[in-house]
């Protein structure tokens, strides 16, 4: 990417699917929810965890709640609805760590 110009200049949150290659570039990265849940499939597949269903089902719900939003000619989620998933998120963030035991090494690094 470097050498054919195209991302050179960007100055945004670059959102990718784990491209190592693409942290190079803008201000800030972040992994786009489908690799996410991806690895998080993974895990509760490996691990048997019920935070990783958890988390899944939360990003889902999100993004479906986000998509009628969007149906309905919103531009954002009304006040405080952010709040609740905020809380939801750190509630499993917390049982995450309680069972960091039983987490493949690759997902370690994330929590």
């Amino acid at each position: 990417m470097k050498e054919i110009g195209v991302m050179a200049n960007y100055t945004g949150t670059f959102v990718n699917d784990h491209e190592t290659a693409a942290y190079h570039f803008g201000n800030d990265n972040a992994e786009c929810n489908v690799y996410l849940i991806r690895y998080l499939t993974k895990n509760t597949q490996e691990s048997g965890n019920a935070w990783n269903r958890d988390m899944t089902e939360l990003f889902l719900f999100t993004n479906g709640e986000r998509n009628l939003l969007i149906l309905n000619g919103e531009a954002s989620f009304p006040e405080g609805e952010v709040s609740l998933f905020e809380a939801k998120y750190d509630e499993i963030g917390r049982r995450t760590r309680e069972h960091r035991g039983n987490m493949p090494v690759r997902m370690k690094k994330h929590y």
